[in-house]
């Protein structure tokens, strides 16, 4: 299994900028702190060049420490957990004559006022003493000039210039993680130093909105500002060394050749890829446990790694998919086509929901769709979550388990459907609607649990329900499947005229004197006659 830590080997390219960054703190001389702020989105790399920066750091004789602010993320005052952490380590290299220093400016820490930082990056450029309460502030600024006179003595101690790594900021909570940075710029400030901090502007982001939520009167980059003298973006990575960086992280060598599908679905993020390979690992591990003689290619690395890809990144796609398992083949054929009128046939035996799930996942999907190799025909995918422990979304396994049911129990159903969120409860019905398009039994079973949901059923996904009955009516009579007709004129007769609109009760009257007037379908016609009189 691959760990979540930074590599300690460059497999990025990473070196010139490492190299760079470490040259830039080797040149300053004085004047107080200098940060450095290492920008990118999570999982993209920056811990893993602060720690290149680090070891040419000291190997140039600096006195190195470093904070993790996540592994401190549940303890209260975070800022000064954060100085005391520095403080501690400082104490460990000051020289002996030096270490009371060390004491004592822990001791300050605990007295100074811990609601000075909360207030100091609101007043624009206004100095402590515009942020302290009049009542308090001759102490406390009593207080910092004693700890920066402290500070400044302890780090002139050190046997080489300072350097200081925070990391993992953006892995807090987000107002946690602007604890961090007020402790950066009340206690260092003074300080010859240079810090390093790891950033994802949108977690600050998040954390001014919790903190001062519209009552901000400045912008995540005012903030970061008055921290930051020098910023630094990650750069992107490319495919092909995002993939080189897979294999070379693949140590069986059945994986190799999936390196480019795992590259393309981790956007190139290291992390991602990482935690992506580690679950093609363990879903090959368990595919191999549990059928070793598989004949769908089930054992497939590439086809585990297309299906892993799928549910992890299109979860509503894949659950789509998982209800009408033909439609994965028509998906990855309709991404390899470039004839248009083609991709439109492919599209119109797709259902409304499933194709709407593909446009809102947009070109990526068919990116990964069209990758070598490509899925076998009639490929059954429905094999993928019984061998894998059913990976698939609490939502589908409710509706799974309903629609596996012989006779689905309304009291279950109704219970589900109560205690559910909206979104959970609006998810469950779209399925259902999808589910009607199954080739078996399930399709009626899914038009009899939609017949008990009327009253959780908004007027548009209703159109959307009565339209799709009228269509499996005429399919279910040309089928002589005499049970799905008496269903589907069941459950028009329920939902269609609660619509209210003239021309869809015209067009159920029609159908229904059709159907009761006919020779064929006993429980149809009679259920026909029931809603006839109903309207």
């Amino acid at each position: 299994m691959l760990d979540d830590s930074p590599a300690m080997k460059d497999l990025l390219d990473f070196t010139p900028y490492a190299n760079a960054l470490a040259e830039f703190a080797a040149e300053k001389k004085g004047g107080g702190a200098t940060t450095i702020g290492i920008f990118g989105p999570w999982g993209s790399g920056k811990s893993t060049l602060m720690g290149l920066v680090r070891s040419r750091l000291e190997d140039r004789g600096y006195v190195v420490v470093s904070f993790n602010a996540w592994r401190h993320d549940s303890e209260q005052g975070l800022r000064e957990v954060f100085i005391e952490s520095i403080l501690s380590q400082l104490h460990e290299r000051a020289p002996e004559d030096k270490k009371e220093t060390a004491s004592e400016l822990l001791r300050t820490v605990g007295l100074f006022a811990a609601n000075v930082g909360a207030r100091l990056m609101t007043q624009g450029n206004a100095g402590l003493s515009d942020l302290v309460p009049s009542s308090g502030r001759r102490d406390a600024l009593k207080r910092l000039a004693q700890f920066e006179r402290h500070f400044v003595k302890l780090i002139g101690s050190l046997p080489g210039p300072l350097a200081i790594f925070v990391d993992d900021v953006d892995r807090c909570i987000p107002e946690h993680a602007l604890e961090v940075l007020d402790a950066i710029k009340i206690y260092l400030e003074q300080g010859d130093c240079i810090v390093f901090v790891s950033l994802d502007p949108n977690v600050i982001a998040r954390g001014i909105h919790s903190r001062y939520g519209d009552k901000a009167t400045f912008t995540v980059s005012d903030y970061l500002e008055k921290i930051v003298q020098l910023s630094f973006t990650m750069p992107q990575v490319s495919q092909d060394r995002m993939a080189g960086f897979v294999e070379q992280l693949c140590a069986d060598i059945s994986l190799k050749h999936v390196a480019p599908l795992i590259a393309r679905a981790a956007d190139c993020n290291p992390r991602k890829a990482k935690r992506l390979l580690n679950s093609l690992k363990l879903v090959s591990a368990v595919v191999r446990a549990r059928q070793p003689d598989t004949r769908d290619r089930m054992d497939d690395p590439a086809v585990l790694a297309k299906l892993l890809i799928l549910q992890i990144r299109w979860p509503d796609v894949f659950n789509r998919i998982m209800l009408t398992p033909r439609s994965l083949n028509i998906l990855e054929e309709r991404a390899r086509t470039t004839d248009q009128r083609k991709r439109d046939e492919l599209e119109d035996k797709l259902t409304p929901g499933l194709l709407k799930a593909v446009e809102d996942a947009g070109e990526a999907l068919d990116e990964s769709l069209r990758q070598d190799p490509p899925l076998p025909r009639g490929f059954n995918i429905a094999l993928y979550p019984a061998l894998t422990g059913g990976a698939v979304s609490h939502t589908y396994r409710i509706l799974s388990e309903l629609l596996n049911q012989e006779q689905p129990s309304a009291g279950q159903f109704l219970a589900w459907l109560r205690s559910s969120s909206v979104d959970e409860r609006d998810e469950l019905l779209s399925l259902l609607v999808d589910a009607t398009y199954s080739d078996d039994r399930r399709s009626v079973r899914a038009v009899r649990l939609l017949g008990m949901s009327g009253e959780f059923l908004s007027p548009d996904l209703k159109r959307t329900i009565v339209s799709r009955l009228f269509q499996m009516l005429s399919e279910a009579e040309k089928q002589d499947r005499g049970w799905a007709v008496s269903w589907c004129v069941r459950v028009l007769g329920q939902i269609a005229p609660t619509l209210n609109d003239p021309e869809v009760t015209e067009h159920l009257r029609s159908e229904l004197t059709r159907i009761a007037e006919s020779g064929k379908f006993t429980t149809a016609r009679n259920w026909a006659k029931e809603a006839l009189a109903s309207l």
